[in-house]
């Protein structure tokens, strides 16, 4: 952090509407198409009601969207190290990893919110040396890296590689579970069986989480073959769906685990 000072500090001495702005502005910037992402700028615009403060977003499908704000916010967040000029001008600016950092730290302790606290349930798994790391040290492996690369810049080549590491990670897994070598493509013919083996679940528990591996399979191949699937007209996928297909196939992985004899 260029200022110095512990994000605990840094929270406590921004207003609300600052935390918010800047909450609002890394939410941009990651939900932009991955190369899409630019500066903002700050526009005075008048009306009959007086001048007011907008961002003019320029990245990605964000064109053209205004973010009303305060100039004081801004600048406040700027002097931070939050949201340095760039080469535009005086009044263009982007978002930094400083910034990222903290609105992931903020992200991460908001709760208790279910959904963190199933993901912080996950993350303690594959952290604990005592859990997936001893028992499945490949899939822990894997399931880091993908999770290492979230919160950094998302590039087309960094999805890529985020699903790779996913569908790799199940593979690992599935591998450990059926007693031999699986590679990604037949991970869900592979595991549909063993799920569904008579006396491992109830028998509608386990075509129930069969058909959700399929899904999960699905997701994390997307992110994998993104280059083809663009071919196909399908959308780039966002941040926020990056993010989700890790904590699912991190999820599964978890449910997976509970399913083996514990040692």
């Amino acid at each position: 952090m260029s200022s110095g000072k512990p994000f605990t500090v840094i929270e406590a001495q921004l207003d609300r509407s600052t935390l918010e702005l800047l909450d609002r502005l890394v939410e941009l910037h990651l939900n932009a198409l991955p190369g899409k992402r630019q500066e903002f700028f700050w526009v005075r615009s008048s009306s009959l009601a007086g001048d007011h403060d907008q961002l003019a977003w320029l990245g990605g499908e964000q064109r053209g969207e205004h973010v009303p704000f305060t100039g004081h916010d801004l600048q406040t967040l700027h002097d931070t190290g939050f949201f340095p000029r760039t080469n535009g001008g005086r009044n263009a600016f982007r978002v930094n990893q400083d910034a990222i950092r903290f609105y992931r730290w903020r992200v991460q302790r908001r709760g208790p919110a279910p959904l963190e606290q199933a993901e912080g349930a996950v993350r303690s798994l594959l952290d604990d040396p005592t859990k997936l790391q001893r028992r499945h040290p490949e899939a822990a492996r894997l399931l880091n890296d993908a999770y290492a690369h979230l919160w950094g810049e998302m590039t087309d080549d960094i999805i890529v590689n985020i699903g790779g590491s996913l569908r790799s990670a199940l593979s690992a897994l599935t591998a450990d579970l059926v007693g031999h070598t699986t590679n990604p493509e037949q991970v869900e013919n592979a595991l549909r069986p063993w799920l569904t083996e008579p006396g491992r679940l109830p028998p509608r528990h386990g075509e129930a989480m069969a058909a959700h591996l399929g899904l999960v399979v699905k997701c994390s191949q997307r992110l994998n073959h993104l280059y083809d699937e663009r071919s196909k007209g399908q959308p780039t996928p966002t941040w926020d769906e990056v993010r989700r297909t890790a904590f699912a196939v991190a999820l599964l992985c978890y449910e997976l685990d509970r399913l083996t004899p514990q040692t």
